[in-house]
């Protein structure tokens, strides 16, 4: 299977990732770095910034911390452009009886997100009332950016859906939209009292545990 590298380092089996691959550093580095609309746009606008701007609209906490991590999984596959991902199918990405079969990105996509939600301990959002919510703000922000970031076209975003007409779309570096993605993903955590965990907190927790039990003279393997 191939392998990517992130970010921090790790090497990570693609398309699909496991959970000790997730690390919330590498999905706002890579998000912060990727351009919507495959870089068609009046300036640079990240996926991040989308995801941080469109949380905003979410009524509960819930949805806002879904709509912060719906395009996670895009941070191993990369942001790619819809009507592409519709045709894009990775052939030998799963075996059955049968022998291979071809999943397209969209099923990869969905599975890499579950098993995100799952390594941060929020799989209790991973339900399709939630997808739902988070699907419905989605296109509208995309309608609103289409509107708003890029030169007018024959194509008709509207009729997709209601632009949002209270956004203001500001140029931030990838840095600093990174650092307020992140504080933001932990706050809206703790409005659902969730306590996030990725691969690297678990290292840490079972680092200390390990030590902390040596002291007392047992060893945990």
């Amino acid at each position: 299977m191939a392998k990517i590298q992130t970010y921090t380092g790790r090497l990570v089996s693609v398309p699909f990732i496991r959970e000790e691959d997730v690390c919330l550093e590498d999905i706002a580095h890579s998000l912060s770095m990727q351009c919507r609309f495959n870089g068609h746009t009046d300036f640079f606008y990240s996926v991040l910034h989308h995801s941080l701007l469109g949380s905003k609209k979410a009524e509960y906490p819930t949805i806002e911390l879904a709509f912060l991590l719906h395009d996670a999984a895009e941070a191993y596959t990369g942001d790619i452009a819809t009507p592409l991902k519709r045709l894009t199918k990775y052939s030998n990405s799963r075996m059955t009886s049968d022998g291979p079969v071809d999943v397209s990105v969209a099923d990869v996509e969905n599975r890499n997100l579950s098993t995100i939600f799952r390594a941060l301990g929020i799989e209790c959002l991973d339900l399709p009332q939630i997808h739902c919510w988070v699907k419905e703000i989605d296109t509208r922000m995309l309608v609103t950016e289409a509107g708003r970031l890029m030169k007018r076209g024959d194509y008709q975003w509207r009729d997709h859906g209601e632009p949002y007409t209270d956004i203001v779309f500001n140029k931030i570096e990838p840095e600093d939209i990174k650092r307020i993605w992140m504080m933001a993903v932990h706050e809206a955590a703790i409005k659902c009292g969730i306590n996030l965990v990725d691969a690297d907190t678990k290292r840490a927790a079972a680092y200390s545990l390990r030590a902390t039990t040596k002291i007392y003279g047992q060893i945990i393997p």
